[in-house]
């Protein structure tokens, strides 16, 4: 009877002990020689108390929205990864030629440039920026024929990344952008080499110090504006392969283009921004975030830089189709895409040459 009794005491202090509270338990381990340098957090519960915290901060808190945030996060920077191979891709298909012959064609026009790519193969020669000789009157004619092809193609292309974008809003796209995406090709050209001598697609160069030829596309003034922005402010910058054609497509991919239809406004716009991401990503990926968003706003700051100067190329270009007597000297797609100064932006008119 006693040995029951004392059993029955024992199960008793046993259960009181193990439903003691936590601070009862802690005070006895330490009265039984437990060294309290030896006690550690316990990390699953420090864990949950931050979590029980994030619920009480927030009213909408949904244990799978970590997960939801990181796979998105992975799809924009896979989309944005592809958006620029696809950029680099177009970059270099539109530089390289395409070593076919011409289509024979009686009359050739912007609309049929942008319908039919092949239209153009005879001018796709293989862009080569070696300073080998002064550019005279024809080679002026030839680089600038070149370079209106290698827009023509990077505008299609870009712009062929949406559905909504019709050859109309191809063409104005055009129109906005040839000028500025032209500047921006020769400006980064030219900051591999002297500071007073802009390369041209063909080998051939124009000095700062020496008036271009009369049917250049380029006049003294421009061609000094360029060369200083190249090598004081995009020089400076040293932009990445992957950063400049990022940059081109924001040139093309302008929502205020004159001429663009409200679907097409909507869907450059949507592109652009995404173009806009990929190059913030990209700068995130070699410095902090602070300093990223410093260098993105300096890289977009050179457009407006370049939206000036072109400004200046297209009104340079309408007095030339004014004012130059040979129409061998003009190029008739130049023509259709800026006119002159009585009649801007003309279409398929009679001034056409055969091609």
């Amino acid at each position: 009877m006693y040995a029951d009794m004392t059993v029955n005491v024992q199960s008793l202090q046993l259960a009181a002990g193990r439903n003691a509270c936590r601070f009862c338990r802690f005070s006895r381990c330490l009265n039984s020689g437990m060294k309290l340098e030896a006690v550690r957090l316990d990390k699953k519960n420090d864990k949950m108390t931050k979590r029980k915290k994030a619920e009480v901060d927030s009213d909408d808190y949904n244990e799978d929205q970590e997960n939801i945030e990181s796979l998105s996060t992975k799809r924009m920077c896979m989309d944005n990864r592809l958006l620029t191979t696809s950029l680099l891709l177009i970059d270099k298909t539109a530089t390289h030629s395409s070593r076919k012959q011409p289509l024979r064609t009686t009359m050739l026009t912007l609309a049929m440039a942008m319908e039919e790519s092949d239209l153009l193969d005879g001018d796709r020669t293989e862009m080569s920026f070696r300073v080998s000789s002064r550019a005279d009157s024809d080679a002026c004619m030839e680089s600038e024929r070149r370079l209106l092809t290698w827009a023509i193609d990077w505008t299609r292309q870009v712009a062929d990344m949406e559905d909504a974008i019709s050859n109309t809003d191809k063409i104005a796209l055009l129109r906005a952008c040839w000028a500025s995406l032209t500047l921006l090709e020769l400006g980064a050209r030219s900051c591999k080499g002297a500071a007073t001598v802009l390369p041209l697609p063909n080998n051939t160069f124009l000095h700062a110090d020496i008036p271009p030829p009369q049917n250049c596309f380029l006049n003294a003034k421009v061609l000094y504006s360029l060369l200083k922005w190249s090598h004081c402010d995009l020089k400076q910058l040293s932009l990445s392969a992957k950063e400049l054609v990022l940059l081109k497509a924001i040139v093309v991919l302008n929502p205020d283009a004159p001429g663009l239809s409200p679907r097409a406004q909507s869907a450059v716009s949507a592109l652009r921004d995404r173009v806009h991401s990929a190059l913030y990503q990209h700068c995130v990926s070699l410095i902090d975030s602070y300093k990223a968003a410093h260098r993105l706003a300096k890289v977009l700051l050179l457009i407006p830089q370049l939206t000036l100067m072109a400004v200046e190329v297209v009104e340079h270009l309408r007095l030339r189709h004014t004012f130059i007597a040979h129409p061998k000297l003009i190029d008739p797609l130049l023509f259709q895409l800026y006119g002159d100064i009585f009649e801007e932006g003309k279409t398929e008119e009679a001034y056409l040459v055969l091609v």
